[in-house]
């Protein structure tokens, strides 16, 4: 009976764990579309095709609702879950502003970049947190400002340092 019970234990945890890493895979997956299609949307910005601009931001809008449901589903990351509905207005904004105002186009892209976007995938985070302590992620912050010129004004810097350090790393 102990052995059934060990048994349906371990099945149990491998299940969890089996459909905890599709999840995250999934949203792994998500976010290199996104950056996929941030690429896409420069090449069309600069053929001026709005279709294809539209097209793209479609597909981040989409992604960053799945993004929103997993990380609502996961609980505990609202943070998150606001950067999504905010990436989720703007791409729709930037899809709208694609059917016929291509003079606001750029600064829709700029908003839906936001301040890390532009210089890398946000899936970036994730991948060097658990190597981060808090004084590192100040430290990390600060470089991408002086060092690889980010343009962070200093009160942004302190929100994106504390929305890391509170959120990843050890």
């Amino acid at each position: 009976m102990k052995t059934m019970y060990v048994v349906a234990g371990l099945t149990a945890f491998l299940v969890a764990g089996i459909v905890f890493a599709q999840s995250e895979s999934d949203y792994q997956g998500w976010m290199k579309s996104n950056g996929a299609a941030m690429a896409s949307i420069q090449k069309n910005i600069a053929a001026k095709d709005g279709a294809g601009i539209a097209a793209d931001a479609h597909t981040i809008e989409g992604n960053l609702k799945q993004a929103e449901a997993f990380w609502t589903k996961k609980g505990g990351a609202p943070d998150a879950v606001n950067f999504a509905k905010m990436g989720q207005m703007a791409a729709a904004t930037l899809a709208k502003d694609a059917a016929g105002n291509m003079d606001a186009v750029a600064g829709d892209l700029k908003s839906l970049q936001g301040n890390c976007g532009g210089c890398h995938s946000l899936d970036y985070v994730p991948m060097n947190s658990p190597f981060l302590s808090p004084a590192a992620w100040d430290a990390e912050v600060t470089k991408m400002i002086s060092a690889f010129g980010a343009p962070i004004g200093s009160a942004d810097a302190k929100i994106i340092a504390d929305y890391l350090k509170s959120n990843y790393g050890m």
